[in-house]
């Protein structure tokens, strides 16, 4: 019987491999290029919320249900919530074939509600905007903002408080016509529909007319940042120091704010690594550990401070542990188990304020010694 189940198994060899082989992937990738990619953070004016907003759309396929409906604002709501399963059952509802569309991204996209440019009073006169205050009496040179792309660029660059030099900005081939409307002859608020500054940028843009909104539509910026710190250069497993060869300082391009990384290549080599790291990742602080002093299974040496008292013991580890770690460890020839804080290699202390002296018992009151006298009085007889 289990070798027919071996012969059953058995993956098919030949051309009906490689042909099924062949399918599979051309299959995957027609899925991928029609993905519609939900993100985390979007803004709308509303007061309903279109696909488009909330996700990239790749592909002719996901592009036709740009204009779908996945949600609306509550009235007065300053935020809404987006999930896949409701963009799923939208686009299911206007016919979406699943077997040549993917749907990817975040599980849940926040829209933040963009406030609309204040209206000019209608009792006020009304002024021409139709072009930037660009003051043409003066000559115009080539720092000179022309383009609404050029603008998103100066004003992106002054979000971040960087030098223009030191940011990468780049936008969606999509939206390449609106990001060259002129300047001269247009004029637009621009509306920011997160609070960050690196990576993925959502840009609600309005256009303006006689100091009026004409019109709105979203532009995406990914900001990336140029700064230098340590990278990995190959390879280091999870638990594993941190060798000197396998790490430099060298120029990268942050997309990101989870925390900058780390620019002295002392402050990592010698340490333990939190997470496997791959090439060219950039090391931050939440990525290494200090060295273990105390392994699973080790030896330990336990000092129990009592004011002016110490008693010193061995015990085994039952976890690995670090620099002022606190580990569980257990007594010798015993099943009981206790805590201590690291505090060197196969060392650990137990640190307690002295007991104060208390009145004796009457016998018929008296107890069996608490977990802390035992351990107490196990190291004192270990230590005999």
């Amino acid at each position: 019987m289990m070798a027919i189940r071996r012969k059953q198994n058995k993956k098919p060899s030949g051309p009906a491999w490689v042909i099924a082989l062949i399918v599979a992937v051309s299959l995957a990738s027609h899925v991928l290029a029609n993905t519609v990619r939900l993100h985390e953070q979007a803004g709308s004016s509303g007061p309903t919320v279109t696909l488009e907003e909330v996700a990239d759309l790749d592909g002719d396929d996901a592009s036709r249900f740009g204009g779908v409906i996945v949600g609306a604002f509550g009235e007065n709501a300053p935020t809404l919530q987006v999930s896949m399963e409701t963009v799923r059952e939208a686009l299911t509802r206007q016919g979406a074939n699943w077997g040549t569309l993917s749907l990817v991204g975040f599980n849940r996209c926040q829209v933040t509600r963009l406030q609309e440019p204040a209206v000019v009073d209608a009792d006020r006169p009304e002024v021409d905007h139709a072009t930037v205050a660009v003051n043409l009496e003066h000559e115009i040179d080539l720092k000179t903002p022309l383009t609404l792309r050029d603008h998103l660029r100066e004003t992106i660059a002054s979000r971040c408080g960087a030098d223009p030099a030191d940011l990468r900005i780049t936008f969606r081939e999509a939206d390449g016509a609106r990001l060259d409307m002129s300047l001269m002859r247009n004029r637009f608020e621009v509306g920011f529909a997160t609070k960050n500054v690196l990576g993925r940028i959502p840009i609600r843009i309005h256009t303006l007319s006689r100091g009026r909104t004409d019109g709105s539509f979203m532009i995406t910026a990914r900001v990336e940042r140029r700064v230098l710190g340590v990278v990995a250069t190959r390879v280091i497993p999870s638990r594993r120091p941190f060798p000197s060869d396998a790490v430099e300082v060298r120029e990268l391009w942050l997309d990101t704010e989870d925390g900058p990384p780390l620019t002295d290549l002392s402050m990592v080599v010698g340490q333990m690594a939190a997470v496997a790291i791959r090439p060219g990742m950039a090391i931050s602080a939440h990525m290494i550990r200090p060295p273990l002093l105390v392994r699973r299974g080790d030896p330990v040496t336990v000092r129990v401070v009592i004011g002016d008292l110490s008693v010193r013991s061995v015990a085994k580890a039952v976890e690995d542990g670090a620099l002022d770690d606190v580990i569980t460890l257990r007594r010798q020839g015993g099943r009981d188990t206790f805590t201590a804080t690291v505090t060197g290699l196969r060392e650990a202390t137990i640190l307690m304020d002295p007991i104060a002296p208390r009145p004796a018992a009457p016998a018929s009151a008296r107890r069996s010694p608490d977990g802390l006298s035992r351990t107490i009085a196990t190291f004192r007889e270990q230590s005999k």
